[in-house]
């Protein structure tokens, strides 16, 4: 499977193990994310390891809650409601931004 390849590569399971939080993303996250999307590898990895998983995707599409199943332990999308596809691509860097700023706060916020 490309996941397996990804993960091999960038030798990530060892990444992995050694790690207390992993941040992935993913452009879309639907029913269709069960069927060998990379981010499924690094859930594998992650729920073997312990290690909790945060998902930053650009759309959640229908079933995207069944990730949760998989390992993944919160899923956020950086996509604004009611705009269109050119504003979101034009704004694509800062919605990730104002996302990742978000989960930063929330996190310093736990560990505080």
């Amino acid at each position: 499977m490309a996941n397996d390849l990804v993960l091999k590569n960038l030798n990530l399971k060892e990444k992995i193990q050694n790690a207390s939080l992993l941040i992935t993303g993913e452009g879309k996250i639907d029913s269709q994310t069960l069927d060998g999307k990379t981010i499924m590898g690094l859930a594998k990895l992650s729920s073997r390891h312990k290690v909790k998983t945060i998902v930053i995707a650009g759309c959640l599409g229908e079933g995207y809650e069944k990730i949760l199943d998989f390992g993944i332990d919160i899923v956020f999308d950086c996509t604004p409601i009611n705009k269109s596809f050119l504003h979101l691509k034009l704004h694509a860097k800062q919605n990730l931004e104002h996302t990742s700023t978000n989960i930063a706060k929330c996190l310093k916020m736990n560990l505080s």
